[in-house]
């Protein structure tokens, strides 16, 4: 009987215990402090994210041969989701690290090398993975929040987002096919096309010329008898079209970003 009173009266007592006020909903700090208090930084990409992302964070000024990490160095607010409350602010802190704080917890954390890409001698852009009118999400592999940033805070600070094609159809360079890529040169970018060519490997040299229509890039494509840049012999050359994105916004082609 003793026992049992007990346990009504513990009962009772969580019944009517009030319900604390960081755990709401609607408050942005707590939901992330929630996802993260429990779990170490990430050390490889998430589950199901690819570490390409979609885009990077340009800069305005990009000559593509800036060093370090570019990233705005007075800091922005960050977003668990688009159209919410800040739960932070993110800033550049040195030549390769961009930190992020979480006001409410006073965590930060260093930006994994998973979120961000090597695109030039020494430099390199934070990836973004999705996009809004108004937002972009980054940082998929630093913390176990969702992070978004506004797009006006980004362009405010000389910053933009890039989709890959973009950047690849600017930065005019010599590409190859990413490893088990199989790409097709069309001869035109319609529907009613003939193939000439199959890029296979390295072998094949990538230059784009800038032109896009419904989603195809017009390229220049080499064939070489060797993928030693400095010992090869040109076999044979096409102009046409093909696609350097796949459907998830991912690249299908790149290039030698340290020059090698």
């Amino acid at each position: 009987m003793k026992t049992t009173m007990m346990i009504i009266i513990f009962q009772l007592f969580i019944l009517f215990q009030p319900l604390h006020s960081e755990q709401n909903e609607d408050n942005d700090a707590w939901l992330y402090h929630r996802d993260v208090k429990e779990s170490s930084k990430p050390t490889g990409p998430t589950e199901n994210i690819a570490p390409w992302g979609i885009g990077i964070i340009s800069v305005f000024s990009d000559s593509f041969w800036s060093e370090g990490l570019e990233f705005p160095k007075d800091s922005i607010a960050v977003y668990s989701s688009p159209n919410r409350d800040a739960f932070g602010a993110i800033m550049k802190k040195a030549n390769w690290d961009v930190i992020l704080s979480v006001w409410k917890t006073q965590e930060q954390f260093h930006i994994n090398g998973y979120d961000y890409r090597t695109i030039s001698y020494d430099g390199s852009r934070v990836i973004y993975s999705q996009i809004d009118d108004e937002f972009v999400k980054i940082l998929d592999n630093t913390c176990q929040s969702n992070v978004w940033v506004k797009v006006s805070d980004l362009r405010a600070a000389g910053f933009y987002p890039q989709s890959w094609q973009d950047h690849l159809t600017t930065y005019k360079t010599e590409y190859f096919a990413i490893e088990n890529n199989k790409l097709m040169l069309w001869g035109s970018h319609k529907k009613e096309r003939s193939l000439l060519t199959k890029i296979e490997d390295r072998t094949f040299a990538i230059r784009l010329t800038g032109e896009i229509e419904d989603g195809y890039c017009k390229a220049i494509v080499i064939k070489y008898d060797s993928e030693l840049k400095h010992e090869r012999k040109e076999i044979k050359r096409w102009m046409g079209w093909l696609k350097v994105i796949n459907d998830k916004g991912h690249p299908l082609i790149w290039y030698y970003p340290m020059g090698c």
